[in-house]
């Protein structure tokens, strides 16, 4: 096999460090040269020039030499040794103050560690055959949680009930990436009440659950010791998730600092819509407990607190002055008030539930249920189990909430079990996964979800694992609907769309920015990922496509006609510029500062998430851009020049630089603007201008399809890229069409790959 070789572009913007070690394959050359042994030629080299810092349990930076017995165990830490080689290639190590005594290695002994790195360690070079490495255990993430409750229950889950995500590698899907705290147990636990509350409405109206709130729950205002007060006109702010539409009672104490002829008066408004309004004449001494009804609409809501009548008169020689103040101690939501009919959920597994009394029914739905929830993953003990658990509750409604809480807060569950024994092993220290387990992976990556009753029918007859039922099954579950999970499970993280939640853009330069306009932005970004997959439309038209999505506000914020009809429509952009997700505000938003556009943040994105280019961090003490405050694109172009003349810097800004300038027609909120030079030159000489020519010659770069790949491969298995996985990534990119690779192919390559449909045993490949 002769790999074929990048692009001169893809090749230009390759990582750094393997920048110095070129990688061509000449005809003739071995195609699987034999990496340096570790034992005989590396590990010689680590105990002569490093073990005096790097050894024992005060190891410099943590990095101990001395564990790794085995190459078996310097393959677990990929990333562990691309740093070693990066700092042998610098010449970093050791530090100059050591090296009087303890002299660098040659120039022959750094080749041979970095040499072993690039050809037996480093996912993207290693000529290993693949190898399908176990994930970290892992659990399922916000998304995933709350669309399988969706999906077996019918219930929108408020996403702050449950643990916060960790992310690794770019992905919250990534193994070890979640931990698993007391804090998280009771959120956990709190979120499996709250279904279960929602899924199952009570036979006969208990006492409606009451949410008490404290002042410091609220936004807006000043925070004292015992309260949030309003010392001018103005509004506190509660944000409440309403399980289902009903009647809720809400109570709020409120007191003020009165004065002037008249009392405090306030308005109380759900979603700005007015409850009523009353007078507050009461004070610290004797707060009033101000309560009122209303019909409240299911899903995110907010309580306002308005103080309408603030009166002030400042001290003076005749007095002391007055001010009238409002202050809130705390808040209460009860409800629902009216009784539920039984829920879709109810009716559902009350057909599938039979015996003779309201206990027996609730368990033989309970079994049925945990079948589906834990992914097949149920024995012949849960039965005695669930009976055994639902004993001693009053009625067949209590039984079944105790039971979804148990199901909900189960490993089966809340993990992604693959035990090692769950089958046989072959001699390559691998298995196949279980249908179960398959069928798991699957819905999980596709749908961030659980299997539905089809997927997981397959399954139970053991024919999930057949590769022309795997492959029609992908393709089914790419057709239906619930694909949208791949889209905000995977591609929201690709594109980094989460990073819209965290920057700022100056108020003052562009009071336009509004939550309403950020999700705008959001949804475009998706949109395009799920047309390009769901009309199987070649991939790289996430980067050149001619068409996008927009509704009122943000074909307003582009200039575009403003669509008929609420929601999102598909609008062409033939006579425009914009192409792809390199056209559309949301990347080009988070690729900017808050008062300027960034060319070196648009360059870096590209390579980092187009390209699949590693960067290293700046070096040190390189100083930031100078003339930092300027938002002149022609003085931001030459402070960039100085920049790159530093050769610790021309490294890489000289690959990144020229790719931002190609958006520099786009301003930091991504809208179209003239007289700006967005002209870049590439490091290999060739040249473009603007967004349209910098597009052609991205669409065009074979390191895309690979970069994309790549990434779809660590979210799909939840790990890393480790030893083998060039060679799997090469081996799905093969079953594309070269001509027209799409991305729904793409998936489909991926999960019929044994790097998705094996894991390993041991740890060694």
């Amino acid at each position: 096999m002769v790999l074929r070789p990048l692009s001169t572009f893809a090749a230009a913007c390759a990582a750094t460090w393997t920048a110095f070690v070129p990688w061509v394959q000449e005809p003739g050359v071995p195609t699987d040269p034999v990496p340096p042994d570790f034992a005989s030629e590396v590990v010689p080299v680590l105990e002569e020039h490093c073990s005096f810092c790097h050894e024992g349990d005060e190891a410099e930076a943590g990095v101990d030499f001395s564990v790794f017995f085995t190459e078996a165990e310097a393959l677990a830490r990929p990333e562990l040794w691309r740093r070693v080689a990066l700092q042998l290639h610098g010449d970093a190590m050791p530090p100059p103050e050591e090296r009087a005594r303890h002299p660098a290695p040659s120039a022959a002994d750094a080749e041979t560690v970095v040499r072993w790195v690039r050809l037996a360690v480093d996912p993207r070079t290693s000529r290993r055959p693949p190898h399908p490495w176990a994930p970290a255990l892992r659990r399922l993430t916000r998304l995933q949680y709350r669309n399988a409750v969706r999906d077996l229950f019918g219930v929108e889950l408020p996403a702050d009930l449950l643990p916060e995500d960790g992310v690794a590698l770019g992905f919250d899907t990534v193994g070890g990436a979640s931990g698993l705290s007391a804090g998280d147990l009771e959120r956990l636990e709190g979120a499996a009440r709250f279904v279960a509350h929602a899924a199952v409405a009570p036979a006969a109206p208990p006492e409606p659950p009451v949410r008490e709130f404290s002042f410091r729950d609220f936004e807006g205002g000043h925070v004292g010791a015992e309260s949030r007060s309003l010392w001018t006109r103005g509004a506190l702010r509660l944000r409440f998730e309403v399980p289902t539409r009903s009647r809720y009672g809400i109570r709020v104490v409120l007191w003020g600092d009165q004065a002037g002829a008249e009392p405090c008066s306030v308005r109380l408004l759900w979603n700005e819509r007015a409850l009523g309004t009353w007078e507050v004449p009461e004070t610290r001494a004797a707060p009033r407990v101000l309560e009122c009804e209303a019909e409240l609409p299911a899903g995110p809501g907010s309580l306002s607190v308005e103080f309408l009548n603030d009166f002030w008169i400042p001290p003076s020689e005749d007095g002391p002055g007055q001010d009238r103040n409002l202050h809130l101690g705390g808040a209460a939501i009860t409800g629902p008030l009216t009784p539920r009919p039984p829920t879709a959920f109810q009716r559902e597994l009350a057909a599938r539930s039979q015996g003779s009394d309201d206990r027996e029914r609730a368990v033989d739905g309970l079994v049925a249920l945990a079948h589906r929830a834990w992914r097949g993953r149920t024995t012949s003990r849960d039965r005695d189990r669930f009976a055994d658990l639902v004993r001693d509750e009053p009625d067949y409604e209590s039984a079944v909430r105790l039971g979804i809480r148990a199901i909900l807060l189960s490993p089966r569950f809340l993990f992604l079990l693959e035990p090692e024994d769950a089958a046989p092993a072959d001699a390559d220290g691998t298995r196949a996964l279980t249908d179960h387990e398959l069928a798991t992976r699957l819905a999980l990556f596709l749908w961030s979800s659980l299997p539905d009753a089809e997927l997981l029918g397959l399954a139970d007859a053991g024919r999930l694992r057949d590769p022309d039922v795997l492959a029609a099954q992908a393709d089914r579950m790419i057709r239906s609907p619930r694909i949208r999970g791949l889209a905000e499970g995977f591609a929201a993280q690709w594109l980094q769309l989460g990073r819209l939640d965290r920057i700022d853009p100056d108020p003052e330069s562009f009071p336009e920015w509004s939550p309403e306009l950020k999700a705008a932005m959001r949804e475009e970004s998706l949109r395009l990922f799920l047309a390009v997959l769901e009309e199987d439309r070649d991939l790289r038209d996430l980067i050149a496509a001619d068409f996008t999505y927009v509704d009122a506000r943000l074909a307003r914020h582009y200039g575009l006609s403003t669509p008929e009809g609420p929601g999102f429509h598909r609008v062409s952009l033939a006579d425009r510029p914009r192409r792809g997700i390199l056209g559309q505000a949301a990347i080009l938003t988070l690729t900017s500062m808050p008062t300027r556009t960034s060319p070196v943040r648009r360059g870096a994105w590209i390579l980092d998430n187009l390209l699949g280019a590693d960067l290293p961090p700046p070096p040190a003490n390189v100083g930031a851009l100078d003339g930092e405050t300027s938002d002149n694109p022609a003085d931001l172009r030459e402070r960039l020049a100085r920049h790159r003349r530093d050769a610790r810097c021309s490294v890489c800004h000289d690959r990144m630089d020229p790719l931002g300038f190609g958006l520099e027609s786009y301003d930091p909120l991504g809208r179209e603007r003239n007289g700006v030079d967005d002209a870049g030159v590439l490091p290999d000489g060739r040249s473009f201008r603007g967004p349209l020519e910098l597009v052609s010659l991205l669409r065009d770069d074979p390191a895309f399809p690979r970069a994309l790949a790549e990434k779809l491969l660590v979210h799909a298995i939840g790990r890393g890229l480790r030893p083998g996985d060039a060679r799997a990534v090469e081996e799905i990119l093969a079953g594309l069409d070269p001509e027209r690779p799409t991305l729904r192919a793409m998936c489909i390559a991926l999960v019929g790959h044994p790097v998705f449909r094996r894991r390993a045993v041991e740890t060694t490949p």
